[in-house]
């Protein structure tokens, strides 16, 4: 009510000594940002010696045998990095009603953080480290919304600001 101009501060107190309260906790967001999602693509070029085959001869014995035949394999691989971000701070106050003492009072920002990582390539997979096969057995995956983001960054925020107060009143 107070935020709407309806009443103020003083306003408040009154009607919390009327309603038997002894404490009220009052705040406003400060800031409040939502990161587009960025989707940053890095191509690289592998190769590699390995067996692509067998043939069959005789040794100087005279005895068939077999080896391998080694050639190169290559795969173009793409590396994908989704990332996106949100944060948002904001103030509050602990008031006594009877006294109008603040008994606390904070700033307290949180913030909610998505980065996702994956490989998509083309060509043979031997060709590729073993910590790009990894990735490249990941799924795609999109970034959450921006309204997605936000909730989370309010609900990291006010799990925050329940401990802080929960510890003013240990």
């Amino acid at each position: 009510l107070s935020q709407s101009g309806l009443i103020d501060s003083q306003t408040s107190l009154k009607i919390g000594k009327l309603l038997g309260v002894h404490q009220i906790i009052s705040g406003e967001v400060t800031f409040l940002t939502a990161s587009n999602p960025q989707h940053v693509k890095n191509k690289q070029r592998y190769s590699k010696e390995v067996v692509i085959d067998t043939e069959k001869y005789t040794d100087e014995e005279g005895k068939s045998k077999t080896r391998n035949v080694y050639g190169d394999v290559i795969a173009l691989a793409t590396s994908h990095n989704m990332s996106a971000s949100s944060q948002i701070q904001a103030s509050y106050q602990v008031i006594n009603a009877e006294t109008a003492q603040v008994l606390n009072s904070e700033l307290v920002g949180a913030n909610r953080q998505f980065e996702y990582r994956w490989v998509t390539f083309n060509g043979d997979q031997r060709a590729l480290p073993n910590d790009v096969k990894r990735l490249s057995k990941k799924p795609q995956k999109s970034a959450p919304s921006k309204e997605q983001l936000v909730l989370d960054a309010i609900n990291n925020l006010n799990e925050k600001i329940i401990r802080k107060i929960k510890k003013v009143y240990k």
